[in-house]
Order: structure tokens, then C-alpha cells, then sequence
């Protein structure tokens, strides 16, 4: 610009404040010459010139404070959407280029909504340092986010070929599941058998999802874990899609895992019901099924 070229305007703090992002260079010059690095780096990451940050940073001697540097960007993010594809490439270079600790950064990124670079970081932390026990609070928020934002993607990260994570409170990220009505997912971070029959029961509640119950038994089969109980408490939910659950658990598991079912505890629930004949034809016919498979 001719005038800023020609010296015709002193330059001033709150000049350089309000030409960051419209015109950086002009900011990151008043910066310069006033040495307020701080500013400078800002206005550097604002104009994506991540490598220059710590070119000035070594040269002047000043290490870049990162926190404060996301806090602005994302509060600025709000008026100019262009700074959010900004973030995410610093972040991306501060991986690459840099190797750094980012962990103080995935919790501005969280408070301001942001659960896509969040997650990239975390995961990014987790992978750095390993699963250690001392980071179960780390460990039990970004869980419990996930459960909250991107729930499918909870078994591949805990269960997965590449599972990073032991050290997390399960009940916690049960909780949040079954708050936002993920009752089978939340299954898998459940132990208490009183708990487990509430979650069937909303399950079962829920007739289009009854059968999905079916995944949960077959993995309690081959915990070795008896599943009787379980199956009766189905049973007394007097829910139609719950007799052929228990049909079909016992076309899957019964020939394999006959001892962890007790038949004659199953059949005496059953004739409690009116419909005693049917329901017995029902889960025999599930027993004929899994044995003749087995043959």
C-alpha cells in the first residue's frame, strides 16, 4: 500500500490489531519493529506462515505461546471460517514439522467445539506415549467425548487391531452412552449384572433393536460367562422379540456352550407364561437348529 510505502501513517498497536488478518504483513512489520513477539506470532499463524513463527522465534529469542495463539484463532474463527482450515493445518504442521505436545491445545480445541482436531490430536498423544496408567483422566475425557460426538468409532479405538487404551473408568463412558440412548455400546463398558438387565430392559423397550442383543450374548459366551440369568430376564420381559432373542441365542451358543446355559431354569420361566407351548417350540426349535449345525 502507497500509503503505508510513503510513511504518510505512524504505525500503532491498534493499527497492526486491526490489519491482522486483512493485511498481515503490515501488522507483523509494527510487530516486529515494537517487538511484541507474542503478536507476532499470531498474526504469523493467522496468515499460515507456521515455519516463519519459529524462524522469528529463534532469532528473537522468544518461544511461541501456543495457547494463547489457538485461544485467538479460534475465537476469530467465529467471524472469519477461513482461520478454521488455518488451525487445522498449524496443528498439522506442528505434528510434521515440529513433534510437539499438543495436549493443552486438544482442550482449547474442545471448548470450542472443534471435536475433529480434538480427536487427531489425542490420538496423536496416545500414540507418542503409550498406555500409561497415570493418564486415566486423559483417557476417560477423550472417551467420553468420543461417546459423545462420534460414538461408532469406540470399538475400533478400544477393541481394534490398533487399540491404544486400557487405562479409562468404563462406568464413565457407559454413562455417557446410555445417556444418548446407545444402549448397546454400552454394554461393553458395563460389569455390574444389575446394571446390564436395566440396559436390556430399555433394549428390549425398543423392539427394532432387541435382535442387536444377540452380539452381547455371544461375546458373554465366549468371556465363558453363564448366561441363564441373562436369558430369563429376557424372558420376563413378556416381549415377543425377546422369545426369538433367546431362540436365537441358543441356535448360536447352545451346542457350543451348553454349560454356561442351565435348560431347566430357561423352561421354568418359561411355563409362568400363558403362552408356555409356543414360546417352548419357539427355543427348542433354536436348540434343534444349533445341534444339528454342530453335526
Amino acid at each position: 500500500m502507497q500509503w503505508w510505502a510513503s510513511k504518510k501513517i505512524s504505525p500503532s498497536l491498534k493499527m497492526a490489531e486491526l490489519l491482522r488478518i486483512y493485511v498481515p504483513s503490515i501488522s507483523s512489520s509494527i510487530y516486529s519493529e515494537k517487538q511484541i513477539y507474542q503478536e507476532l506470532f499470531l498474526t504469523l499463524a493467522l496468515s499460515g506462515k507456521y515455519k516463519e513463527i519459529f524462524e522469528e522465534s529463534t532469532k528473537n529469542m522468544s518461544e511461541p505461546d501456543l495457547k494463547y495463539i489457538f485461544k485467538v484463532m479460534y475465537s476469530s474463527s467465529q467471524e472469519s471460517p477461513s482461520i478454521k482450515e488455518k488451525i487445522k493445518n498449524f496443528i498439522g504442521f506442528l505434528f510434521t514439522e515440529r513433534n510437539t505436545d499438543l495436549v493443552e491445545i486438544a482442550d482449547i480445541a474442545i471448548d470450542n467445539g472443534d471435536h475433529e482436531n480434538y480427536q487427531l490430536i489425542m490420538m496423536k498423544y496416545f500414540k507418542t506415549v503409550g498406555d500409561r496408567e497415570e493418564d486415566i483422566f486423559i483417557q476417560t475425557k477423550f472417551l467420553k467425548e468420543i461417546a459423545k460426538t462420534n460414538p461408532s468409532s469406540l470399538p475400533s479405538i478400544l477393541f481394534g487391531q490398533n487399540a491404544l487404551l486400557t487405562h479409562y473408568e468404563k462406568s464413565s463412558i457407559g454413562e455417557v452412552l446410555e445417556t444418548t440412548e446407545n444402549y448397546i455400546l454400552s454394554l461393553l463398558f458395563v460389569e455390574e449384572s444389575f446394571k446390564i438387565k436395566e440396559i436390556m430392559s430399555k433394549i428390549i423397550k425398543k423392539d427394532s433393536e432387541t435382535n442387536l442383543l444377540l452380539g452381547f450374548f455371544k461375546k458373554q459366551c465366549r468371556d465363558n460367562q453363564n448366561i441363564t440369568d441373562y436369558l430369563i430376564h429376557v424372558l420376563k420381559s413378556k416381549n415377543e422379540n425377546g422369545f426369538i432373542l433367546v431362540s436365537n441365542v441358543l441356535e448360536s451358543c447352545y451346542s457350543t456352550h451348553h454349560s454356561l446355559i442351565q435348560l431347566d431354569q430357561i423352561v421354568e420361566e418359561v411355563e409362568k407364561n400363558e403362552n408356555c407351548n409356543k414360546i417352548l417350540c419357539l427355543l427348542l426349535k433354536g436348540i434343534g437348529k444349533s445341534l444339528g449345525n454342530a453335526s
